[in-house]
């Protein structure tokens, strides 16, 4: 049990952010679970469950214990990243894995004759 819970938190390592070249209105249309938002002034913020309402992005502030509400107006955003699976991170994560798991085989003595 401990060994597939490991798994799935080095698969959840494997996403990356990709900026979209789009304005962030076509992107919440296809509702993220996040996003994370690049201010004009360069600060970023990553936000939970967003939707747009009126003129402001709204959503929860990621990693925050209370789910603290979070709003930034549509002009002071200039760019929304979303997260996507990267797949050179996955075969090497693969790769890994089943290089270990040879050493371990070929090292503990085992006979498979």
């Amino acid at each position: 049990m401990r060994r597939a819970a490991l798994l799935l938190v080095l698969l959840a390592g494997c996403h990356s952010w990709h900026t979209q070249p789009v304005a962030p209105e076509t992107v919440l249309a296809t509702h993220p679970s996040r996003i994370r938002i690049t201010r004009t002034n360069g600060s970023r913020i990553s936000i939970d469950r967003p939707s747009i309402r009126a003129d402001t992005i709204v959503g929860t502030l990621h990693g925050s214990s209370y789910h603290q509400p979070v709003a930034v107006r549509l002009a002071d955003v200039r760019d929304v990243a979303t997260l996507r699976p990267n797949s050179l991170k996955v075969m090497l994560l693969v790769g890994t894995l089943v290089t270990l798991f040879y050493i371990m085989i070929t090292f503990s003595g085992a006979k498979f004759d």
